[in-house]
């Protein structure tokens, strides 16, 4: 499966070949469902794991510095 995500917020998804979703037409979208979707969907669901844990650290590290910054002052 191949998926592409453009500039301009349109989406392109291959699958051997064949596309099954595109949006980058608007009036002339292809959306085929099919047996892709649960990959397309267990992508998804990695990618917002995956930026929830990146946002969880970026937050422990702020408190990290703050508390180092703090720390530092007392």
């Amino acid at each position: 499966m191949g998926a592409g995500w453009h500039p301009s917020g349109s989406l392109t998804i291959k699958v051997n070949g064949s596309l099954v979703c595109a949006t980058q037409s608007v009036g002339h979208e292809v959306f085929v469902p099919g047996e892709w979707l649960k990959t397309a969907f267990a992508a998804l669901d990695r990618i917002e794991l995956d930026a929830r844990r990146s946002a969880e650290q970026a937050d422990l590290q702020q408190r990290r510095d703050l508390i180092g910054l703090l720390g530092a002052q007392v």
